[in-house]
């Protein structure tokens, strides 16, 4: 029995659409249109593949809670905690006041110190920080994804061509050496965006062509998580054991915290289970 009260996406492109034959372009430009993505949508033409390193992948840091407020915020959860008067100590409204830290007892850093020593994890709930991560491949994305805990946004590939594009090429193939061995790999990856290109300029959706792009094609991926969130993802992904490329992209995430966000890095130092190693780690 259809449910009148759910609602799917409307608008009268949509009409007559039969998904089992995948999006046609037009909805898809239209849409793209609708979101004010059209000027990123490349289709067409001839294929060109890149081939990067594991250290090639780019990270941005591109929205976190400030910094102070969070501390305030922050210690006024820790300090409801400990209290017999929650909600005198609550923090639903002291940290909005427009005079609230001028009335203060305590400065950010004895604040930021508590907190550092407190192993309550509570608050960390209340700061979030987003990344972007530029040419991490499919196969990282994957893993990244296990981190359930975040929040998790992807490249398409169900509307966009991807016979344009990046993909890595193994560490462990380089310092081999062998060229015979490279040129294997490289040619095969080519051909595979090739016939790509091909089934797509024939009609097959994109949605079906992608199936043979490899798991080293390289996209573009957001990150968003709370501070229990990036210090559980950390301590994971910095061991011996991690993958080494995953190794890379948790050091270059690192390295934003600690530049852009000092106060909050020097929390997430307490909370690592082996201390990061910037100097001697070759992650640039």
């Amino acid at each position: 029995m259809k449910n009148e009260n759910v609602k799917v996406r409307e608008g009268k492109y949509l009409d007559g659409i039969n998904t089992k034959r995948g999006l046609p372009l037009d909805f898809i430009k239209k849409d793209a249109e609708q979101r004010l993505l059209e000027p990123l949508f490349d289709f067409g033409g001839e294929v060109e593949v890149k081939f990067e390193s594991e250290k090639d992948v780019q990270v941005y840091l591109i929205g976190a809670t400030d910094e102070k407020s969070w501390i305030n915020t922050a210690y006024e959860i820790n300090s409801a905690t400990w209290t017999k008067d929650v909600i005198d100590k609550a923090a639903v409204v002291r940290p909005l006041a427009p005079d609230y830290e001028s009335k203060q007892k305590f400065t950010i850093r004895q604040k930021l110190e508590v907190l550092k020593n407190d192993k309550t994890t509570v608050p960390f709930e209340a700061f979030t920080a987003q990344v972007a991560i530029r040419g991490i491949t499919r196969a990282m994305s994957v893993q990244i994804e296990r981190h359930r805990q975040g929040g998790f946004g992807e490249s398409a590939m169900r509307v966009n061509d991807w016979r344009k594009a990046s993909v890595r090429i193994p560490l462990s193939l380089v310092e081999s050496n062998d060229s015979e061995l490279i040129n294997k790999y490289k040619e095969t990856i080519i051909k595979a965006y090739e016939v790509y290109a091909e089934m797509v300029d024939k009609g097959i959706p994109f949605e079906e062509a992608r199936n043979i792009l490899p798991l080293g094609h390289t996209t573009y991926l957001t990150i968003t998580g709370n501070l229990r969130f990036w210090i559980d993802y950390f301590n994971a992904r910095i061991q011996d054991i991690a993958q080494y490329e995953h190794q890379i992209i948790a050091y270059k995430i690192m390295d934003l915290f600690r530049t852009h966000l000092p106060l909050v890095w020097e929390i997430i130092e307490t909370r690592l289970y082996k201390k990061p190693d910037f100097e001697h780690f070759d992650y640039k």
